[in-house]
């Protein structure tokens, strides 16, 4: 059930290269073996793989990583263009508010990210294991616009307001997304988040009309709390089903919480209204 690789360089290794899922052999070797196998290690020496088995490592998890997040923008854009089109809405940002979104959940981590050193093992579906990480996201975001919609028709808010909170909430949802691809946080990962997250809070609070931000008041205050209150609880649910329904194709995709969470959570909710 693994992926193995077998190296030799004698005629006596030929079958054993010939099973393996990757041969591997020096210049130096028999001309049997250089014909079966599939790489060939022209500096005649074997201790160079553990680097290219760590180089290989780090290339293939850190990729995995910053398509986590870049898929997240891809997902919530389709889906947020297909349902401005059905409810015959104004789109929900203008090009500097997303680049303000942007740059702090996807841009600048996704390429921080794909340089840290990472020996992990190579594991599972690579397709599975992304969608299984930004569907939940991407899905969360589409959520909380559409209930910033309907909050915009039910009390009137002008378009700029409610730029304003789908600007706010899209941007904590994904800083939550980067907080969980980071944990188990380490110095590297660590500074990463919390640089992201205090460039937020700074850009928010000194330049927002630069980003077409509307600055913070009581009622922008209250909707986006609330909103993002009720979004973590939405992202667990939609998060547990994501990953329950992945773990049927690729058991790598680790489950993320139970059911019996999610009723005491919604329990608590419908308690404490």
């Amino acid at each position: 059930g693994h992926i193995v690789a077998m190296t030799g360089d004698g005629v006596n290794d030929v079958l054993a290269l010939k099973e393996s899922d990757c041969a591997i052999t020096v210049k130096s070797g028999s001309d049997v073996a250089r014909n079966v196998s599939q790489l060939i290690l022209l500096n005649d020496d074997f201790n160079s793989l553990p680097k290219v088995v760590r180089e290989g490592r780090q290339i293939i998890n850190n990729v995995e990583r910053s398509a986590s997040l870049l898929l997240v923008k891809t997902l919530y854009t389709m889906m947020l263009i297909v349902y401005s089109i059905i409810s015959f809405q104004k789109y929900f940002f203008i090009p500097i508010q997303l680049t303000f979104i942007t740059a702090f959940t996807i841009g600048a981590p996704s390429f921080i990210l794909a340089l840290e050193p990472n020996n992990e093992l190579v594991k599972g579906n690579f397709l599975f294991k992304i969608f299984s990480k930004s569907l939940p996201t991407a899905i969360t975001v589409v959520f909380n616009i559409v209930m910033v919609s309907i909050f915009s028709k039910l009390f009137d808010l002008p378009y700029e307001v409610q730029s304003t909170i789908c600007v706010l909430l899209t941007t904590i949802t994904g800083l939550y997304n980067l907080f969980k691809i980071c944990y188990p946080l380490n110095i590297y990962r660590g500074i990463l988040f919390f640089t992201m997250l205090i460039g937020f809070i700074l850009c928010l609070y000194s330049i927002p009309e630069f980003f077409n931000i509307e600055r913070m008041d009581s009622v922008i205050g209250i909707l986006t709390f609330t909103l993002t209150i009720n979004a973590i609880y939405i992202y667990k649910l939609i998060n547990y089903f994501v990953t329950v329904i992945f773990n049927k194709f690729d058991s790598t995709v680790e489950i993320e919480g139970n059911i019996y969470d999610i009723k005491k959570v919604y329990k608590f909710k419908k308690n404490n209204v």
